[in-house]
């Protein structure tokens, strides 16, 4: 599909500024630890829960892509409330860990019923159903490929170094559809329609 004629989209469940802050100073401890040149970090502003990756979207569908997200908005189960839990990587066990962040812990159980009337909703309109468990997490860093073992096991300790979350518990409240832009610096975001939940 032509770059004029489509967008690179995802829906995104919004992070409040204070978590977005925290994700911050956890991003530049852990950068500060790691061998330079093995990660590929997320610029803080850039950290986000990515609930559904839709790629490329012809632009003519965008105003069907804000009928869904309204609507489910308004069908969404009540207080969605999530904590910050630890750092985990995929892919897990003893694999060369590709991407690294911070995983969500759903204090308030509803997240599940959110994902799933997204992905409901998403599939009447014609987008065919993800079919995998959604496993809420906050990317931090992609790992570079071209690491030699060695740099690995480096990276590895490095990691394990970075200070842990703090606990902190908060409330999502708005539903967005945002673009993504692919550039030599890393993606740019920027939102399209938001819904409040």
């Amino acid at each position: 599909m032509r770059p004029d004629t489509s967008q690179r989209l995802f829906i995104e469940l919004t992070l409040p500024s204070a978590v977005v802050d925290e994700l911050g100073m956890l991003l530049r401890a852990c950068r500060d630890r790691v061998p330079a040149g093995s990660m590929r970090w997320v610029a803080p502003e850039g950290i986000h829960l990515t609930l559904r990756f839709l790629g490329d979207v012809p632009l003519r569908r965008q105003a069907d892509l804000e009928s869904v997200l309204a609507a489910v908005a308004r069908r969404a189960p009540g207080l969605r409330r999530l904590a910050l839990e630890g750092y985990g990587a995929f892919p897990g066990g003893r694999a060369a860990p590709r991407v690294f962040f911070v995983g969500l812990r759903d204090v308030s159980g509803t997240l599940p019923a959110l994902t799933r009337g997204l992905d409901d909703a998403l599939a009447e309109a014609g987008w065919p159903s993800e079919g995998r468990p959604f496993h809420p997490h906050l990317t931090l860093g992609r790992v570079k490929e071209e690491l030699r073992p060695a740099q690995m096991s480096e990276l590895r300790r490095a990691l394990a170094e970075c200070p842990r979350p703090e606990a902190l518990t908060f409330e999502a409240s708005q539903l967005a559809l945002m673009r993504s832009e692919l550039a030599r610096t890393g993606s740019r975001y920027s939102r399209l329609f938001t819904a409040a939940l």
